[in-house]
């Protein structure tokens, strides 16, 4: 069986992450099984396709930008996929998103 959220991003729940005083209210669906967030492996593949559902929010969203934001894309999609993963609430998620942080500051240190 398959569990559903609802995400609405609209004004309020985008204004801090996009910094935009003119986002319009969206309504995005995402849907994952219980069972795929009873192993770590799983949940870590439940939080890439998270991440890639942030990514195409956001991209959506500063699509009228030019690429130098690409800054406040990034930051968005963390602030997005951060509060999706709240949402969603299991620590196997959790588990999986600061591993993923951690990975990606450690990428960011060696560059």
């Amino acid at each position: 069986m398959r569990s559903k959220i609802h995400l609405i991003f609209g004004s309020f729940a985008l204004a801090l992450a996009l910094t935009s005083t003119t986002a319009s209210a969206k309504t995005v669906e995402f849907s994952y099984a219980q069972s795929e967030l009873s192993t770590t492996i799983g949940a870590e593949q439940v939080l890439e396709r998270i991440s890639i559902l942030a990514k195409d929010i956001c991209g959506q969203e500063f699509d009228r930008f030019s690429p130098r934001h690409q800054m406040k894309i990034q930051r968005c999609t963390r602030e997005v996929t951060q509060e999706i993963v709240e949402q969603i609430s299991h620590v196997n998620l959790d588990v999986a998103l600061k591993l993923d942080s951690k990975v990606s500051r450690a990428q960011r240190d060696y560059i």
